[in-house]
C-alpha cells in the first residue's frame, strides 16, 4: 500500500515535471519567435535529473556555433567588403574613362585628332580643317584634366570613407569589450548570457566588414578580437584603432595594422592603389603626347644662303638672305634678319644669329608686338645679335639645333616673350668649297605644331587668324603647361601652308612607337594602343574583382549552408519538439492530477 510519503515524493515529481517542461517551453517558444532574427543562434535546454531531491530540473540555456566556420564566415565578409569598395570606385573609374565606340575615350579622341591631322594634310588651305584640330585637341586636353580631377575626386572619397570606417571600428570594440563585461558577470550570477553572446556575435561580424578580423573565447568566456595579423583589438577592454591620412596606414596601439582588408583594406586600395595607377597612366600618355609633338621636325624658320663647308675660322658673318617671321611662345610676332657666324677656330657648325628683330601686328589681337632690345650686331667682327641655334654642316642635309632665347623688352614691364627654336629646314641652303650642295630636309617651314610655353596663352578671339592655340594640357601632378598651335606661321610666304607638318603629325599619331613604364601600360605602342590599353585595363580590373565577388557569394552561402544544422532555428524541429513538450506537460499533469485524486481519497479513509 502506497505511504502518504511516497504519494508526496510523486507529486514532486510531477509538479518538478511541469515546471521543467514549461521552461522547456519557453525556451522553443523564444526559438520559434526568433527564427527569422539576423543572428540569433538556436537556444538549447534538456532537462536534468534532480538527484538531491529528485524529480527533474531544466538545465542551462546554451547555444552552439561552430567556431571555425564562423571564422571563416568572418573572412568571407571582410574579403566582399574590400572587393565591394574596390568594385563601387572601379565602376566609376570605368565610365570616367569613355567609350571608345561613341568617342568619349582618350583613345578615341587621339585617334580623332589623328583623322583631323590627316584631312588637314591632303587640304591644308581649310580653314575648317585646322579648326577641327583645335576644338579636338581641346577636347583632349579637357579630358585629360577632367579625368585627372575625378580620379583626385575618388581619392577624397575613399579617404573620407576610411575616416569614418575606424570611427566605427572604435565604436564597434568598445561595445564589444562592454558586451565581453556583461556575459561574464551573467555567466558568474547563474543568469542566462545567451542572447548577449548573439548580441556579441552580431558587433565581431560588423566589424569584420570593416576590417579583417580573427576571434576566440578564451577559458574565462571572453571573446578575444584580434585584427587580421593577430594584434588584440578588444576583450573586457578596447583599443584605439587610428588612421594616418599622410602615408595612409592604419594602426592599434602604435602598431601598424598589415592587411587591413574590409571596407577599410578596399577604400585604402583605391586611394594608394588603383587611382594612383590610373593617374600615373595619365601622366604617361600625356607626357609622351607632348613628347611626340615635341619631337616632330618643324620649325618656324628656314635656312637658307651660302654657306664654307668647313666653316673657316674668324671671318665676318654670313647674312641670310630674305627675312624670316619668329613668334614667341607670348603670341609676338616679329620680322628677323639673320646671319650665320662662323666658330672662332676651325669647327663644323656654325652659329645662326638674329642680326634685328623688327616688331609686326601680332593676331588675333591688332596691336604690335612689344619692341625688344638686341644687342648691337657687327658682321664685320662677329659680335652681338642673338644666338639661337647652330648649323652643322658635316651632315648632308646640314643639321640645325636651336634653342630657346628670351627676348629683352625695350620698355620695363612688357612680356615679349621667349623664341624656341625647335628645328630649322636647310630649304634653299648651299654650301661652297666643292661640297655637294646639300637637298631639303622638307619643303615645309610654315608650322609649328608643339610649343612649349613659358606664360599664359594668348587668346583666341578671332578673325581665324594665325598662330592658332589650344586649350592647354595640365595634368596633375607632372605634366607642364603646353599649348597646341596649328595654322601657317609665314601667311602669304608658301603655297605649303600645313600640309607636311599635318602629315607628320598624323603620322606620329598613328605610327609611333613610344616606350611605356607605368603598370598597366609597361612596354613599347602607339598613343591610341597605350591609352586604349588603360581604358581596357580599368575593365577588366572590374571585371575581375565582380568575378571575385560573385565567388564570395556563393562561398558565404556554403559556410552558411554548413553552420546552419546546428545554430539556426529549424522551425520543423522546433514545432515538433513544442508537440512533444505539450504531451509531456499534459502528462505531468495527469500524474499531479492523479496524486492529488489518491491523496484526497487517502485523507478521507482516515477516521
Amino acid at each position: 500500500m502506497a505511504t502518504i510519503g511516497s504519494i508526496n515524493q510523486s507529486l514532486y515529481t510531477g509538479v518538478s515535471g511541469l515546471q521543467e517542461v514549461q521552461t522547456l517551453l519557453n525556451t522553443t517558444s523564444r526559438n520559434i519567435v526568433n527564427a527569422q532574427t539576423p543572428g540569433y543562434v538556436v537556444k538549447n535546454e534538456q532537462a536534468v535529473s534532480n538527484a538531491a531531491t529528485g524529480g527533474v530540473l531544466a538545465g542551462p540555456i546554451t547555444r552552439f556555433i561552430n567556431a571555425s566556420l564562423q571564422q571563416k564566415a568572418r573572412t568571407n565578409d571582410a574579403d566582399t567588403a574590400f572587393a565591394q569598395a574596390r568594385a563601387t570606385a572601379l565602376t566609376q573609374m570605368d565610365q570616367l574613362s569613355g567609350n571608345p565606340a561613341d568617342g568619349t575615350s582618350i583613345s578615341a579622341q587621339i585617334n580623332q585628332l589623328q583623322t583631323d591631322f590627316q584631312e588637314l594634310a591632303a587640304n591644308p588651305q581649310a580653314a575648317g580643317n585646322a579648326e577641327n584640330i583645335l576644338n579636338d585637341a581641346n577636347n583632349l586636353a579637357q579630358t585629360f584634366n577632367e579625368q585627372t580631377n575625378a580620379m583626385l575626386g575618388l581619392q577624397r572619397t575613399a579617404n573620407t570613407n576610411v575616416v569614418d570606417d575606424v570611427a566605427q571600428v572604435n565604436a564597434d570594440l568598445q561595445n564589444i569589450a562592454e558586451l565581453n563585461k556583461k556575459v561574464v558577470a551573467a555567466t558568474a550570477n547563474g543568469q542566462d548570457p545567451t542572447d548577449l553572446e548573439d548580441q556579441r556575435d552580431i558587433a565581431v561580424d560588423g566589424l569584420s566588414k570593416l576590417m579583417g578580423v580573427n576571434a576566440f573565447i578564451d577559458n574565462q568566456g571572453v571573446l578575444q578580437v584580434l585584427s587580421s595579423d593577430f594584434k588584440p583589438l578588444a576583450g573586457l577592454y578596447a583599443e584605439t584603432v587610428t588612421y594616418n591620412q599622410v602615408n595612409n596606414t592604419v594602426s592599434v596601439s602604435g602598431q601598424q595594422i598589415n592587411n587591413v582588408n574590409g571596407d577599410i583594406g578596399g577604400n585604402l586600395q583605391v586611394l594608394t592603389g588603383d587611382t594612383v595607377k590610373r593617374l600615373q597612366n595619365l601622366s604617361e600618355v600625356a607626357t609622351k603626347l607632348t613628347e611626340g609633338f615635341q619631337e616632330l621636325t618643324t620649325s618656324t624658320i628656314a635656312l637658307n644662303g651660302t654657306i664654307q663647308s668647313p666653316p673657316p675660322a674668324a671671318t665676318p658673318d654670313i647674312a641670310i638672305p630674305g627675312t624670316v617671321t619668329l613668334i614667341t611662345n607670348a603670341g609676338n610676332q616679329y620680322t628677323a634678319t639673320m646671319a650665320y657666324r662662323p666658330p672662332a677656330v676651325a669647327g663644323n657648325a656654325y652659329q645662326l644669329v638674329i642680326s634685328s628683330l623688327t616688331p609686326v601686328a601680332s593676331p588675333p589681337a591688332p596691336s604690335v608686338a612689344p619692341a625688344v632690345t638686341v644687342p648691337a650686331y657687327v658682321a664685320a667682327t662677329n659680335t652681338g645679335g642673338l644666338v639661337i641655334g647652330t648649323v652643322d654642316v658635316t651632315t648632308n642635309p646640314p643639321t640645325f639645333a636651336g634653342q630657346q632665347v628670351q627676348l629683352t623688352p625695350t620698355v620695363a614691364g612688357q612680356v615679349p616673350g621667349d623664341v624656341e627654336a625647335l628645328t630649322g629646314y636647310t630649304t634653299g641652303l648651299s654650301v661652297t668649297a666643292g661640297a655637294t650642295t646639300p637637298t631639303a630636309s622638307s619643303v615645309n617651314n610654315t608650322m609649328t605644331l608643339f610649343t612649349t610655353m613659358s606664360g599664359a596663352l594668348p587668346p583666341f578671339t578671332g578673325p581665324f587668324t594665325p598662330p592658332y592655340y589650344s586649350g592647354t594640357i595640365e595634368l596633375n601632378p607632372n605634366i607642364s603647361l603646353r599649348a597646341l598651335a596649328v595654322g601657317d606661321q609665314f601667311a602669304g610666304t608658301t603655297p605649303d601652308s600645313n600640309g607636311g607638318a599635318a602629315a607628320a603629325a598624323a603620322a606620329m599619331l598613328n605610327n609611333r612607337q613610344f616606350a611605356f613604364t607605368t603598370t598597366g601600360i609597361a612596354g613599347t605602342a602607339t598613343l591610341g594602343t597605350a591609352s586604349a590599353g588603360v581604358t581596357v585595363g580599368i575593365g577588366q580590373d572590374l571585371a575581375n574583382t565582380n568575378n571575385s565577388i560573385t565567388g564570395l557569394t556563393t562561398a558565404a552561402t556554403q559556410i552558411q549552408q554548413a553552420i546552419a544544422p546546428q545554430s539556426e532555428v529549424n522551425l520543423d524541429q522546433q514545432m515538433s519538439q513544442l508537440v512533444v513538450l505539450q504531451n509531456a506537460y499534459s502528462a505531468n499533469a495527469r500524474v499531479v492530477t492523479t496524486v492529488n485524486s489518491m491523496l484526497d481519497t487517502l485523507v478521507n479513509l482516515v477516521p
